[in-house]
């Protein structure tokens, strides 16, 4: 679909000519080498698409905002998400949002655990957790403190400039807003929203992995897996997921991520094998049903 300006990728791919080519490299290289930002280069037009038909269709929790940008802006966000592939060393448990991971890579990881656990006879024992409205709550600066030491210093320039110039007009079936600007979260759509909402959340694997608790397996300990914004936490018991959860909770409110208590689960694989008497689970100060 054709953003705020009306024009599409197909008008781009097949008006290309040589000297179209010539004006778009100029363009770019204007704005990465030389801090230039177009004044409308960022409009952002916001659909709000229903997340489930058969619940209330003006609840905003069962509303998620879908930004179409400019065939102009998706080609910049390109480039930069290409060259910080090229140059981020992402080491965290996060299989989404990544070149050559998926979900089923994520499931063999957690069912491998599980079995594992099981071979010991002793259970294991899940905290899932949903990041409530992740993309558009993320706090700029904190996201460019997590970049500004391990991304290219031209590349963060061009990304501050970028969202500093970020507008969004809404669009609700035929009525469309005034443009305004926004200072706050990643584009829902935009190519390099996945990547950098994976920054953002990154120093959450890593505090987790260093509490040193979780599954062992050789030299390698295990308690959590990150999927965009969904997060599992693996423990071996009660006391253990108590602490992860925990960590995970300081976490949000260090960076401002909401945790949707309603999507918030806790579960016990193989219970049966259980060695010892259980004790509650609590996140946010209430308690998780287990299941």
């Amino acid at each position: 679909s054709p953003g705020h300006n009306g024009i599409s990728h197909e008008m781009i791919k097949y008006g290309l000519s040589p000297k179209f080519i010539k004006i778009l490299k100029l363009l770019y290289e204007s704005i990465i080498n030389y801090d230039v930002m177009p004044k409308n280069f960022n409009i952002g037009l916001v659909k709000l698409l229903v997340k489930d038909i058969s619940k209330d269709c003006n609840d905003f929790n069962n509303l998620r905002p879908l930004t179409i940008s400019e065939s102009w802006a998706i080609i910049l966000e390109n480039i930069l998400l290409d060259e910080l592939n090229r140059t981020f060393d992402n080491k965290s448990n996060q299989f989404g949002f990544r070149q050559k991971s998926s979900c089923s890579h994520a499931f063999f990881t957690l069912k491998e655990l599980a079995l594992f656990n099981k071979r010991r006879k002793k259970s294991t024992h899940l905290g899932v957790i949903d990041a409530s409205k992740a993309f558009d709550k993320v706090n700029r600066f904190n996201l460019w403190c997590k970049l500004i030491n391990r991304a290219e210093p031209f590349i963060l320039r061009t990304l501050i400039n970028y969202y500093s110039v970020s507008k969004v007009v809404i669009v609700i079936n035929l009525e469309v807003s005034n443009i305004f600007n926004i200072t706050r979260g990643v584009k829902q759509g935009g190519p390099l929203s996945p990547f950098l909402f994976s920054v953002y959340i990154e120093e959450l694997g890593t505090t987790l992995d260093e509490s040193e608790i979780g599954i062992t397996i050789g030299n390698f300990t295990i308690n959590n897996i990150l999927y965009a914004d969904d997060i599992i936490l693996i423990a071996n018991d009660e006391f253990e997921l108590n602490i992860l959860l925990k960590i995970t909770e300081e976490y949000g409110l260090k960076y401002e991520i909401n945790f949707n208590q309603n999507k918030t689960n806790f579960m016990i694989l193989f219970e049966y094998l259980r060695s010892c008497p259980s004790m509650p689970v609590i996140f946010q100060g209430l308690g998780l049903m287990g299941s």
